[in-house]
């Protein structure tokens, strides 16, 4: 984390906490009855990695380091069956001409559910794709779905630019792999002149307003494997920051045989904050290199897929669940489950900026188990029936090595968003009978799987999920879950100093979540939240004011203050959204609001926002059993969440106020009862300071009392408490 403030700021910070006085007050009480069993502590999504911003989550850098092909996969909605030819029902998701011919085809729906074959040929027809298909499906009816998918190789390699790729001199080659991998090919450099041909990868690219995202500190490793032809088939490989002297620069002769080569090094990157270009190049007319998965990580990740800031960012979390939503819808099973050396970009829409380069369902699980996290799954919409047997096998096989007694399996991402419906099942009783045949394959594949099914609907909109519970089948039914991303502060006005637009963050949606859990008791599932977090995408604040208020340390408690909300509704599982992540562009303007991040960023171990320093404080009081804390003092609690816990007769209590004074809070435990002792909270300056410039905000001591069965604890404006035995 980075430093704290000066010391001149430090003593006002003391000065300020040394004089609140009690402008309200509260009596509360801890019912002796747990209202819920064994309650999980929130959870996190762990997102998309990426190169370029905060998100840098794997331990190799480099993305697609074996230059791997393409795994494209999309659904199509049927609105017209004649003859092998069907065209979808959504307009602008066509491909050019050809795009899916030689890939393959699954029905997902309706009377010929099941059936697959190959793909003869595609075209864009008034924006709508058209497909012909190697068998006649005629006896298709208007909207059901069939998911097509093609697998490319050949061409250049996504996630990379190169120099001097035209006419042949950068290919990849699939008659040459090293030795031992598991991808499909190599890339080839054949420089036609003393002019280099060769590649790039950028890295760290939101220098220019977000500072170095990811510093080269420490001891670093770069590896490449290598073959070559020619009178010097040379590779030079350098690392440096745009406009900076190399960190690394080696030349290698490349010999007939695969070879690996490979360097440890401590780069000096002490210059100003600029672009990371990781680059290969060869030069010599008649030579030829042929290169293979590359590494470029830090030594500091061991042996993990992650690098070590993530898995210690995780850890100090202790998230509930662990989410992996990272956009991967058109994806493979087998390439779900491949190792980096085999693993292909994917992609589920039109778009070269489209394609993703993800981490696997094995890291997934791996990471869960080192972070002792219940794995929370996004299983494409894409698959055949045999992936969807497979996936159930696997997850299994891996719940037994990894005694998770849980993993939730959710189908798709965000069906009914019009955002995803290249892969995505809108209307809610088609995708109940595509979910229901899906989550039926696993269960008969896999019996004994700690399975939990999800299907994802709309915050607001609970008939959507209650259509899709109804057409759904029993593995839905009988132990589903419906999840919902319930956003707030989704519009920021202009007008208004940061100050006032606190209020924003503490919308009262209690009506809104007991809905919700009385309309998925009605469905027989249980409520949950897949994504939660502020959105201020939208609305005509200054840019830097939506800013400062999103990662206020209000902000922090408006978090928790929501997630309260939602548990005493009975809204056990709940995963936030995200874990690191620096800025997003706002709809409304394209400026950029800082979202959505836990951590500002995952350059040092624990740079945690005020989002994510509640989220912290709060897991390390979660569990067990759940007590509800009941209001003795008419009227107060309105705005004031608690819960209670009770873990092997040791208590804890969670507070978060969105009261604009400090507030005084007398909390009356069970007779009998050890009054936990410790209690913290979050101290700042102001409620509108945040961590992401300095660290304005820390953990440190609440003021509060113990007396004779009654905790006493005095609240800050917009604050947080967490007391803990």
């Amino acid at each position: 984390m980075r430093a704290f403030a000066a010391a001149s700021g430090c003593i006002l910070l003391l000065l300020w906490v040394g004089r609140l006085t009690s402008q309200g007050g509260a009596s509360l009480r801890v019912s002796a009855e747990a209202t819920q069993q064994n309650v999980p502590r929130i959870g996190i999504n762990l997102g998309t990695p990426t190169s370029w911003g905060a998100e840098q989550l794997l331990a190799n850098v480099v993305p697609n380091p074996g230059f791997e092909g393409n795994v494209d996969g999309a659904l199509l909605s049927v609105s017209q069956a004649s003859g092998h030819l069907i065209v979808d029902d959504s307009q602008g998701l066509a491909r050019p001409t050809g795009f899916w011919e030689g890939g393959t085809f699954s029905v997902r729906s309706g009377k010929l559910a099941g059936l697959e074959g190959r793909i003869l040929g595609s075209d864009p027809v008034n924006g709508y794709q058209r497909v012909e298909l190697d068998t006649d499906v005629s006896a298709m009816a208007k909207g059901d779905i069939v998911a097509i998918r093609k697998i490319s190789t050949g061409g250049l390699p996504a996630q990379w630019w190169f120099q001097n790729g035209t006419g042949g001199q950068v290919q990849t080659d699939p008659a040459q792999r090293r030795t031992g991998s598991q991808g499909a090919q190599s890339l080839h450099l054949t420089p036609a002149s003393d002019d280099p041909s060769g590649l790039v990868s950028y890295i760290d690219a939101l220098s220019g307003r977000a500072g170095k995202l990811l510093p080269l500190t420490g001891e670093w490793r770069a590896g490449i494997w290598l073959r070559g032809q020619g009178p010097s088939p040379q590779l030079r490989v350098t690392l440096r920051r745009q406009g900076g002297p190399a960190m690394l620069d080696q030349t290698v002769t490349a010999t007939a045989g695969w070879t690996w080569h490979s360097w440890k090094f401590s780069p000096v990157d002490d210059g100003p904050a600029a672009i990371i270009e990781f680059r290969l190049e060869a030069a010599g007319n008649g030579n030829q290199v042929w290169v293979d998965d590359v590494n470029l990580s830090s030594t500091a990740a061991g042996d993990s897929a992650f690098r070590a800031e993530v898995t210690d960012t995780l850890r100090a979390f202790q998230p509930g669940y662990l989410r992996d939503w990272q956009g991967q819808l058109g994806d493979s099973f087998d390439n779900r489950i491949a190792t980096q050396d085999g693993r292909k970009c994917t992609r589920y829409r039109p778009g070269d900026s489209e394609v993703f380069y993800n981490y696997s369902l094995p890291d997934l699980l791996a990471l869960c188990h080192e972070t002792g996290a219940i794995p929370w799954v996004v299983f494409p919409t894409t698959w055949t029936d045999d992936e969807w047997r497979r996936a159930g096998q696997f997850l299994e096989s891996e719940s037994r090595r990894y005694g998770f007694s849980e993993v939730v399996v959710e189908f798709g991402n965000e069906n009914w968003n019009q955002l995803f419906r290249p892969a995505g099942v809108p209307n809610p009783n088609v995708l109940g009978a595509v979910a229901g045949r899906a989550f039926n394959l696993m269960r008969a594949a896999a019996p004994n799987a700690p399975l939990r099914f999800a299907l994802g609907g709309w915050f607001g909109n609970n008939g959507y999920l209650a259509g899709a519970a109804a057409s759904a089948s029993a593995a839905v039914t009988e132990n589903g879950i419906s999840a919902v991303a319930p956003y707030y502060a989704l519009s920021l006005p202009g007008g208004r100093p940061p100050s006032a637009l606190l209020p924003l963050l503490f919308p009262d949606d209690r009506a809104a979540f007991a809905a919700l859990a009385q309309e998925a008791a009605a469905n027989g599932t249980e409520p949950a939240f897949y994504e939660m977090n502020a959105e201020s995408l939208s609305g005509d604040a200054l840019p830097g004011d939506a800013s400062t208020t999103v990662t206020s340390a209000a902000s922090g408690t408006a978090l928790l203050y929501r997630s309260l909300r939602a548990l005493d509704s009975g809204v056990r599982r709940q995963c936030l959204y995200s874990l690191a992540g620096f800025d997003t562009f706002r709809w409304s303007d394209g400026q950029t609001v800082r979202l959505f991040g836990l951590t500002r960023d995952l350059s040092t171990p624990s740079h945690f926002r005020p989002t994510g320093m509640a989220v912290a404080l709060a897991n390390a009081a979660i569990g067990g059993e759940y007590h509800r804390v009941i209001d003795q003092s008419g009227g107060v609690l309105d705005g004031v969440a608690a819960a209670a816990f009770r873990s092997n007769s040791r208590w804890s209590l969670v507070l978060a106020s969105s009261l604009p004074r400090e507030t005084t809070i007398t909390v009356e435990f069970p007779a009998g009862t050890t009054l936990p002792r410790t209690v913290k909270t979050l101290r700042t300056l102001s409620p509108l300071s945040g961590n992401e410039d300095a660290a304005l905000v820390r953990v440190g001591a609440a003021r509060s009392e113990a007396r004779s069965g009654v905790l006493v604890i005095h609240l800050p404006a917009y604050g947080v408490a967490v007391a803990q035995q």
